[in-house]
């Protein structure tokens, strides 16, 4: 794969990121406690296929101290009441894959081509290269909180949070392509309470 993308190749990537935005949605509409993992991916996987789309990796859907794992893909584990479940799963679309993650409430309450694509970070000179028109990234920043960490508040242990999305540069400044599927605290618990 190649750095710049085509205005094609966004467009391709914008309806891989749509297609993955439903399928997150549809994740936070019927997630429920004593879910297992697994039945809340083939939710994902239903909006991936009836839209024409396959998986763009392997997703990761984990409930509570699952979500702490970076790579956790098991998914086999029943989702409990009070925990928080962290979903890293996309579509790929004719070739071009979305990439996004959310964490969010079991129970609709807070507590408190390659999807690595190939590119070089620096340039010919060795220095950090600057974005340029085209160019297509994700930002995805987590925290990350071990079982077992005795230096945080019990009731924060064992939990993984990480937001992700898809970011496009281009000449007007950043173009989020994940931006369909909501992330603020309101924005979820409006969309869960919905699907009650």
């Amino acid at each position: 794969m190649r750095l710049h993308k085509s205005v094609q190749e966004i467009e391709l990537m914008q309806i891989a990121s749509n297609i993955s935005a439903d399928a997150h949605t549809r994740a936070m509409q019927k997630v429920h406690p004593e879910m297992m993992e697994y039945a809340l991916e083939a939710e994902l996987n239903y909006i991936f296929g009836q839209n024409g789309c396959v998986p763009a990796y392997n997703s990761i859907v984990g409930g509570g101290k699952n979500g702490c794992i970076l790579h956790y893909v098991e998914n086999n584990q029943p989702l409990k009441d009070g925990d928080l479940v962290l979903i890293d799963a996309a579509a790929e679309y004719e070739c071009y894959a979305s990439d996004i993650t959310r964490t969010f409430p079991v129970n609709g309450h807070w507590l408190g081509m390659d999807v690595h694509d190939v590119g070089a970070y620096k340039d010919e000179n060795g220095q950090w290269r600057n974005y340029e028109q085209g160019m297509v990234v994700t930002v995805e920043p987590g925290l990350y909180i071990a079982p077992d960490d005795e230096t945080v508040d019990a009731k924060w242990r064992g939990i993984g949070i990480r937001i992700e999305d898809d970011v496009v540069a281009t000449e007007q400044g950043p173009l989020v392509l994940t931006k369909n599927v909501v992330k603020s605290i309101e924005d979820i618990e409006a969309l869960m309470a919905k699907s009650v």
